[in-house]
């Protein structure tokens, strides 16, 4: 367990190592921006292999944000 959290950790750390390190920048303002889209979802479950039983799901849409 404890070479797991070890692990955990020192993976934790050489992520935020590069993000701890940069320049601080100036504040230039707010910023407003947004987003639109079309999003489509596919999905299949096989259920068994024996008899071959497959759920299928699908679904299309707009996709928006801000």
């Amino acid at each position: 367990m404890s070479r797991f959290v070890f692990a955990l950790l020192a993976a934790a750390a050489a992520i935020a190592g590069p993000a701890v390190a940069q320049e601080a920048k100036n504040f230039n303002g707010p910023f407003i921006g947004g987003q639109i889209g079309w999003q489509q979802d596919r999905q299949s479950l096989d259920l068994s292999t024996v008899p071959p039983s497959t759920v299928r799901a699908k679904g299309d849409g707009f996709a928006y944000g801000g």
